[in-house]
């Protein structure tokens, strides 16, 4: 699962990378023709056809991959929800690959001060974290296209909620690593050299869950939680 979650990851940094690209071009191409620039303005248009099949080829792709593993059903109709689903995919998958790397008892011994209440150890951490990725997908999933609405709510009601609580859940899981459970093993496991299985999943949660959650939306691709972005000391020491 490690390479499908590199996979994932990598998409959604292409995507990021895509977006933008077309965001530029399609600005630049609205500019030249508020300014009679045809011919600058055709070859402009030529690129951004370009720059899109490639976006769309590669939001397929990742569409594809997604609805195959993470047993949610059928993609609705905003983009968020993709980036949103393959991202708690890319999540999942490195807490899966966490509980083993600790498994061992020496392992153990090594993390045992990672942890606070109300997770004393990995697997209560993984259950947490868990649970409340599944609060997080709550908040949406009641305004999918295909579930029942409330007598009165029109389909136009529908898509504009759905929109909003897609975007609502994208910055619950972007503050997912604040939370200081979550925050402390993430500070730690990031420092812990002496166990890369552990360092490279933790580095990964923190890359997939800092980048944008939307297109044009800026930041970077690595958002550290705001506990990690607060310590200033030394990594820690093996």
């Amino acid at each position: 699962m490690r390479l499908e979650s590199y996979l994932v990851v990598e998409m959604l940094q292409r995507l990021e990378q895509q977006g933008g690209l077309l965001r530029r071009h399609a600005v630049e191409a609205a500019t030249a023709l508020g300014k009679d620039e045809y011919a600058a303005a055709l070859a402009l248009s030529d690129e951004l056809h370009r720059l899109l099949d490639k976006f769309v080829a590669t939001m397929e792709m990742l569409r594809d991959h997604i609805v195959a593993h993470d047993r949610m059903g059928a993609l609705g109709e905003a983009f968020g929800e993709l980036t949103l689903r393959a991202r708690s995919l890319v999540l999942l998958a490195q807490l899966g690959l966490l509980r083993d790397a600790l498994r061992s008892p020496a392992a153990q011994a090594r993390a045992r001060g990672w942890f606070i209440d109300p997770c004393p150890g990995i697997d209560e951490l993984a259950a947490y974290v868990h649970e409340r990725l599944t609060t997080i997908h709550a908040i949406w999933m009641p305004y999918r296209q295909s579930q029942a609405q409330p007598s009165g709510m029109t389909d136009t009601d529908r898509a504009n909620i759905y929109r909003t609580v897609v975007r609502v859940a994208q910055r619950a899981l972007c503050e997912l690593p604040d939370e200081p459970p979550f925050a402390r093993f993430l500070e730690h496991g990031i420092a812990a050299t002496d166990l890369p299985e552990v360092q490279l999943s933790c580095r990964q949660i923190v890359t997939v869950l800092g980048q944008p959650s939307e297109l044009g939306t800026g930041g970077h691709l690595l958002r550290k939680p705001r506990r990690l972005a607060a310590t200033s000391g030394p990594a820690e020491e093996p």
